[in-house]
């Protein structure tokens, strides 16, 4: 299967590598407006994970600095969107109307109103249309799922999730740091938890946060309850308000009826009986079984089993009313 990738910033670059690992996949096309990015001898690229670096055959990929000439140009099976967010919207759809299916690095979209046109153009067009929600494919969140869903354990009685990361100094012209542009970190980095949340226990009652917030509104950590009713404590925190020399962490910690377990770089269960135990866990990381999932969609001609755009649209929603709680200061009712 051949894919074009759009955009070669930190998440083009780490899509790449991805798909460089699936055995029936080949980057036939790459598209950046930055004529100085596409030197296909070596693309490098600095990130909040790691800094990757690929390097792809010129003569069997081709190289675009125009997005229109590439989708017309075509040969390959679909579009792989690793674009700004505030581009998502517009990319997706032309590659949708072109005849591509697209897979759409997350979030989605800025708003609830711009998915649901991106759902709608998927709809009308008949493309498939994947999310990177690469959490909900993490080896570690996933061994973890199943162990919920298992009842092995009892029912989950209180979770926090925890994401936090230096100020985004790294992107194109500072992109992330422009709030119109990104979202902020409520929308392109804690919308990870906020969609484990609702994959974990679906759609809360009502939520409660607190944030930082400067003159203008925008938030740069926020922390969030969630109101199941009876169901468990459910709490997250995130942003990206340390310097560039703090260290990119992510840790979850979820208490069950006869277990407690710790997610961080491995899983640790600690039973009520026993001895704590690690989880064994798939190789590779979300970014390849994410694409995986989404090739093998394209390929059998059926939408992803473990994320739909929908889930992409109410996991906005929630932020939203999230960042709402924030600086109205009380709680918002979903």
């Amino acid at each position: 299967m051949r894919v074009a990738v759009v955009g070669l910033g930190f998440m083009g670059i780490t899509h790449i590598t991805a798909l460089q690992k699936i055995s029936n996949v080949e980057v036939a096309a790459v598209c950046d407006a930055r004529a100085d990015q596409l030197d296909l001898s070596s693309l490098r690229v600095a990130g909040n994970l790691q800094t990757s670096e690929v390097v792809l055959d010129s003569d069997t990929t081709r190289l675009y600095s125009d997005y229109s000439r590439m989708l017309e140009d075509g040969g390959f099976d679909f579009v792989d969107i690793c674009l700004p967010t505030f581009l998502h919207e517009r990319f997706s759809i032309d590659a949708m109307k072109s005849g591509y299916p697209v897979f759409c690095e997350k979030p989605l979209a800025l708003d609830p109103e711009s998915g649901r046109r991106m759902v709608q153009a998927a709809e009308d067009t008949g493309q498939l249309l994947g999310v990177g929600h690469c959490l909900r494919f993490w080896p570690g969140w996933v061994e973890l799922k199943e162990l919920i869903d298992s009842g092995r354990f009892g029912k989950v009685t209180a979770a926090h999730l925890s994401r936090l990361s230096a100020r985004p100094g790294w992107t194109d012209g500072g992109w992330m740091l422009d709030y119109e542009k990104s979202g902020g970190p409520v929308l392109d980095l804690h919308i990870h938890d906020a969609d484990m949340v609702r994959y974990l226990f679906g759609d809360p009652r009502r939520v409660s946060s607190t944030g930082t917030a400067d003159e203008q509104g925008r938030v740069s950590f926020i922390t969030t309850v969630y109101d199941f009713g009876k169901g468990p404590s459910v709490s997250t925190c995130g942003g990206f308000v340390s310097p560039e020399s703090f260290p990119f962490q992510a840790e979850a910690f979820f208490n069950l009826e006869e277990a407690a377990v710790r997610l961080g770089e491995e899983v640790t269960v600690y039973p009520c009986e026993g001895e704590p135990y690690k989880l064994e866990t798939a190789p590779e990381d979300g970014y390849y079984w994410e694409l995986k999932d989404f090739v093998d969609a394209v390929s059998e001609g059926r939408p992803s089993k473990v994320v739909t755009p929908g889930d992409a649209v109410a996991s906005i929603e929630l932020c939203l009313a999230e960042l709402r709680s924030v600086l109205k200061q009380r709680e918002i009712k979903l």
